[in-house]
């Protein structure tokens, strides 16, 4: 699974952390620290449930520019992609 710039949608976010425990595949999770606050703190907390619940995942807080729209295409983050993808599905 990988979840980029997590965003709330109408406040619902909170709620649907609440099922972090229910994760059975490794996560990566990726957002840019100029991105919104609301969007780092989103990421905040999703990162903090993930290791609470122990759920294999790797966060990364990118901080080399780009705020949102960095994860729209293919950028500088996509090393980080291809190794994920890799280690946890495969050739």
């Amino acid at each position: 699974l990988i979840i980029l710039a997590p965003a709330p949608g109408k406040d619902h976010f909170p709620k649907a952390v609440n099922k972090v425990k229910d994760i059975k595949i490794p996560v990566l999770l990726m957002v840019e620290a100029s991105d919104s606050s609301w969007i780092r703190k989103d990421f905040k907390l999703l990162s903090r449930e993930l290791t609470i619940n122990r759920i294999v995942h790797k966060s990364i807080k990118y901080d080399k520019g780009g705020g949102h729209k960095l994860l729209w295409k293919v950028g500088y983050y996509w090393p980080d992609v291809k190794a994920f993808l890799q280690k946890n599905v495969g050739q």
